[in-house]
């Protein structure tokens, strides 16, 4: 297996430099039109969407973008062997090598938008979010790196993205909130949305990483940070089990929840993770 850097630091830079860029056009809309967004005599607030806004609103894209590649990869790799799906394809004449290696680019939009994500969360803290999206935040970056540096798991980033989908309505019912107006539709599309894409998709994942358990644990990798990857991924889980109950609490009670009471983990990315 080849073991490389686990990320080329010029492209990722400009991936990260490009969702700054958006942060700061995004922030320019907002500051000049927030006041026409909000609903006039309701309890939207222009200056929640000029404070917080350009945050949700380059999540929104990125969420659009992940999901569109996590579809993309899974489709390709659904049907692949369980040496492609659990190790990058180095051999160029492999039919599996460009389905493989094509992660590898998607992994530095996931991943810049990731660290540019961090940076906005701690500036604002804990105004995007708490500890609990700090946390999501550098399991996410950890299992990218290590995944990158050792090559491993490109199917499952592929459905670790598709988590991504859940992200579409939180985005929507914050901005539906913030400008005023009624979210109880987007409230319970969030909670649907979020267990299709993180708790079943996620699961079915989880559950074909311990049917392949035995060729996954024979890769090319430390055993200690192979464990620790898994670890991290697992745990990924069970935070989405504790967030969907406050989710559904939520959607229920129709109340608007902080981003670190569920928002936090596709803020994310997996906000997400994300692995």
């Amino acid at each position: 297996m080849t073991l490389a850097l686990p990320i080329s630091p010029l492209p990722l830079l400009i991936c990260f430099v490009g969702w700054e860029v958006l942060y700061r056009v995004c922030g320019l809309l907002f500051s000049r039109y927030a006041t026409h967004l909000v609903v006039e005599g309701g309890s939207g607030s222009a200056a929640k969407l000029v404070k917080s806004g350009p945050s949700y609103a380059v999540s929104l894209l990125h969420a659009m973008l992940m999901s569109a590649f996590g579809v993309l990869h899974v489709a390709q790799m659904l049907p692949s062997p369980p040496y492609a799906k659990l190790s990058i394809v180095d051999d160029p004449s492999d039919p599996w090598h460009a389905a493989t290696t094509a992660i590898e680019t998607t992994n530095y939009f996931f991943l810049s938008y990731v660290l540019n994500d961090l940076l906005h969360v701690l500036v604002a803290y804990p105004n995007l979010g708490g500890a609990d999206v700090l946390l999501h935040h550098a399991g996410f970056i950890a299992t990218s790196c290590l995944c990158s540096t050792y090559r491993i798991l490109p199917f499952a980033f592929g459905w670790l993205l598709l988590g991504e989908f859940s992200t579409l309505p939180l985005n929507i019912r914050w901005f539906r909130l913030t400008s005023g107006r009624t979210a109880v539709v987007t409230s319970w599309l969030f909670a649907a949305t979020f267990l299709v894409a993180r708790i079943l998709v996620n699961g079915a994942g989880l559950a074909h990483l311990w049917a392949t358990r035995e060729p996954l644990l024979q890769l090319a990798v430390p055993r200690p940070l192979l464990l620790a990857v898994l670890a991290l991924v697992a745990a990924s889980y069970l935070l989405n089990l504790f967030w969907f109950k406050k989710i559904v609490a939520m959607a229920a009670g129709g109340g608007a929840h902080s981003k670190s009471q569920g928002s936090s983990l596709v803020k994310e990315a997996s906000r997400v993770k994300e692995a």
